[in-house]
């Protein structure tokens, strides 16, 4: 099920972090669900990828450019593990689009920064639309919607590169991957606001990459 934009809501709290510096092994509690798998692939030149299509198109003008570069740092600084790319909605895996004011949701923290909600392969989305009651994934994840919060539009109230932070971010989650839980370790996925201590942390970091490998490497064949 495509979404028809503003009509269709997205709603997993997946918050945005603090950040500090430092390298530690992943652990089993950092994804989204327990043993699920992102299962759209690409293979290419014989290697198999995770294939992410995400569609920019509907998100606030000031979103745009962090939606493009978000989709770009998950091909780049994802250590080969995850194709992204910017498509249109009839081709794309990944929805992104911003909530006009005075529609973010009412059950929603009114000062997340987004929400995304994940489809597994029976249909089944992690939340309800319309209340926010969560649902029991599968463990095949093949599609996903991602809304900003009209609250964070103006770059006075969030800058493009924590913009570009946030959107990294919650296509992370559509990978299956969780919330950091260490609160000294450098990575895109820490939860928290807006404080943030090392260069480019709106990128994939050494720890996310660790991640993408404890979960994908057999999965791909790598």
């Amino acid at each position: 099920m495509k979404f028809n934009v503003l009509k269709k809501s997205i709603v997993s709290f997946l918050a945005i972090g603090v950040i500090f510096l430092q390298v530690a092994a992943p652990v089993s509690a950092e994804v989204v669900v327990s043993g699920a798998k992102w299962t759209n692939t690409v293979t290419v030149s014989g290697v198999k990828y995770l294939n992410t299509p995400v569609n920019t198109t509907y998100l606030a003008t000031n979103w745009q450019t962090p939606g493009s570069t978000a989709v770009s740092n998950w091909t780049n600084y994802s250590g080969s593990y995850v194709k992204a790319s910017v498509q249109n909605n009839s081709t794309s895996k990944v929805d992104c689009a911003s909530k006009v004011s005075g529609t973010w949701y009412s059950w929603a923290p009114a000062n997340a920064y987004a929400i995304t909600n994940i489809q597994d392969s029976s249909g089944v989305w992690a939340y309800n639309f319309n209340t926010g009651a969560s649902n029991s994934l599968g463990t095949s994840f093949v599609y996903a919607q991602i809304y900003t919060n009209p609250m964070y539009d103006s770059n006075s109230d969030l800058s493009q590169t924590s913009k570009t932070y946030v959107l990294t971010h919650e296509i992370g989650h559509t990978q299956n991957l969780g919330h950091t839980q260490s609160q000294t370790t450098a990575s895109v996925m820490r939860t928290g606001y807006a404080s943030y201590s090392w260069a480019n942390y709106d990128r994939p970091q050494d720890y996310d990459r660790a991640v993408l490998v404890a979960l994908y490497q057999t999965y791909l064949g790598r």
